[in-house]
């Protein structure tokens, strides 16, 4: 504290910090005193050989330097204090105010002590809600000195409160504009005239068809948007709410620009506020020429476990013949899903050109990505949460109730099934290939149970001959290949079809390197957290475009964080509108 001659005191300098927890323990005289001592060696470079005064309301510190009972901890402190030259002094709290309310909790509340007042209740909560929500923090001036700030207001404001001809070129012009300002009590408004006294050869006069609309200044443009868009009460509504409370009070120039800009780069808008129009990106279907070309795989699981252990199944599916795999397994380690891949696909049907897969980590594996590049197999990830684009989830939609049905009786042993379900999936025909994929990877119908209905054919115990070899390998010739030239015509109709219907609802959307984006919330190890719940953002970003996988599929990297997403979807991806200072161009 500092005395200036004039019996007044006024603070120079504060100084505090929070009690550890174990000097919370401590008494009151001990906390008293610590605090003279933190006090001294804070200001230890203005208090050395300088007299001064502590005023304290603790009256026990005064016979600090006199008391010989004191506990060690207090003796300590009182051999550091007795390096200053200090005068203790009591002051009673309720006379020392500044100290003693700043050690105070704050609040908020409103004291009234008149107690017989029976609108002091009200008084007080009232100016609570007016303080959290009706203020919010915006506080606007007086529009008035920024007008008269503002050089494109400046000419049209002196000519019409202090008549002074302006320098421009057209005074005819602006002799007309003119004609639709007024100033008011040193405020410069727009006349705003309605359809049936817009004639400007008419003189303007004050009726109920003329509103007059406070004229704001380039300076003034961004507070007054946020006052209408971002303020409490306004609640983030929409552009034309937005320019509807607006435009019914103020004018500037390219208002409805100016307004529509703000609302859309608005970055709590963006985050938060759902869309009305389709999902963004075009169906781009897998291409395939012939069986095992391309394969998706997948887990699904785990079920309950069965009486061998197993619980999981990798399903394999040819996009060509639509031949399906099942293999159950007691372990989804990354070691066994490629040692089964390897031995019951690879070596059984050869090497794929393509593989696609999900991202799950037995995929994304060292040992799964090192499999896949020893044999030139191009391994491909499905975007992120978006199993539509894996085959092998539609298989799986159908292979659970399948699996149900069949064990509903045991559990246990739907292991034991996989093979008849496998066998039923081989046998039935496809609607993409209007043929079974036994047929397309066979040239033969398998037989099946209804077939021991009717007569068998005859049995042969002869060799066949290298006639009827060679012309049964000429019959495989003429029935295959016709047969895989129909189906990649039927397929190609069918992802045509397929692309039209899912078309319709979609819409057509790309991103260039460096562009930037939200990203709809993602769970699980996309984002390291579950994002869920009606009051949390649906957006997270902003991302970076760092790499275009295709039309559809991004790797994106966080601004901040700098963490990489990959593949995304271009469907979980929205423009990111970034707000630039505006350069408010006035017309008058």
């Amino acid at each position: 504290m500092d005395d200036d001659g004039i019996s007044r005191e006024h603070v120079i300098a504060y100084a505090s910090r929070t009690l550890s927890t174990s000097e919370r323990k401590y008494s009151p005289t001990e906390r008293e005193c610590l605090a003279v001592v933190y006090e001294c060696n804070y200001y230890r470079p203005y208090l050395e050989g300088t007299r001064f005064t502590a005023v304290t309301d603790h009256k026990a510190l005064q016979w600090l330097h006199s008391t010989k009972d004191l506990n060690s901890r207090l003796a300590r402190w009182a051999i550091q204090i007795a390096a200053y030259d200090i005068d203790i002094q009591h002051r009673p709290g309720r006379e020392n105010g500044p100290p003693d309310a700043l050690s105070r909790y704050p609040t908020n509340v409103t004291i009234n002590n008149d107690d017989d007042d029976e609108f002091s209740m009200i008084s007080t909560l009232t100016s609570d809600v007016v303080n959290n929500n009706i203020i919010d923090h915006f506080f606007l001036t007086s529009t008035d000195p920024a007008q008269w700030k503002d050089s494109s207001l400046l000419q049209l404001l002196n000519y019409l409160q202090n008549q002074i001809t302006p320098t421009v070129e057209n005074l005819d012009k602006f002799y007309t504009l003119a004609r639709l300002y007024r100033v008011i009590d040193g405020s410069l408004y727009r006349i705003f005239l309605t359809r049936c006294s817009s004639d400007n050869q008419q003189p303007i006069t004050s009726s109920s068809s003329q509103r007059l609309l406070l004229v704001i200044p380039s300076a003034e443009v961004l507070q007054i948007m946020q006052l209408a868009h971002d303020h409490a009460t306004a609640a983030h509504l929409g552009r034309r709410k937005t320019l509807s409370r607006l435009i019914s009070r103020f004018y500037w120039p390219h208002m409805r620009r100016d307004v529509a800009n703000y609302v859309r780069t608005c970055i709590l808008c963006q985050q938060y506020k759902p869309t009305n129009q389709k999902s963004a990106g075009l169906m781009k279907p897998v291409i395939v020429s012939e069986p095992w070309h391309t394969v998706d795989i997948d887990i699904t699981g785990p079920f309950t476990k069965t009486r061998r252990g197993n619980n999981f199944i990798l399903v394999v599916v040819d996009y060509f013949t639509k031949w399906v795999e099942l293999f159950p397994l007691q372990s989804i380690k990354a070691a066994t899903i490629a040692q089964v891949f390897l031995d019951e696909v690879i070596c059984r049907f050869g090497f794929p050109i393509r593989v696609i897969s999900d991202n799950g980590v037995q995929f994304l594996s060292k040992v799964f990505t090192q499999l896949c590049d020893l044999l030139g197999i191009h391994h491909q990830r499905t975007p992120l949460y978006h199993p539509q684009s894996n085959l092998s989830e539609r298989v799986n939609r159908t292979l659970k109730p399948l699996l149900a049905s069949l064990a509903h009786n045991d559990s246990k042993s739907w292991d034991l099934k996989l093979s008849q379900i496998a066998f039923a999936l081989h046998t039935a025909p496809s609607e993409s290939t209007e043929n079974t994929p036994a047929f397309l990877m066979f040239d033969r119908h398998p037989r099946q149970s209804l077939d021991l209905l009717l007569s068998s054919p005859p049995v042969i115990d002869q060799l066949p001959s290298s006639h009827e070899l060679s012309t049964y390998r000429k019959r495989l010739l003429e029935e295959l290949l016709p047969a895989y030239k129909i189906a990649r015509e039927l397929l190609g109709i069918s992802h045509e079809r397929q692309t039209r219907n899912y078309n319709i609802h979609r819409r057509p959307l790309e991103f260039e390197l460096g562009d930037l984006v939200w990203v709809t919330s993602l769970s699980g190890i996309a984002m390291d957290r579950w994002r869920g719940g009606k009051m949390q953002p649906r957006r997270e970003g902003p991302y970076k475009i760092m790499t275009k996988l295709s039309s559809v599929t991004y790797e994106l990297e966080h601004t901040i964080s700098h963490r990489r997403l990959s593949p995304i979807h271009i469907e979980r991806l929205t423009p990111y509108y970034s707000f630039t200072a505006m350069n408010v161009v006035n017309d008058q």
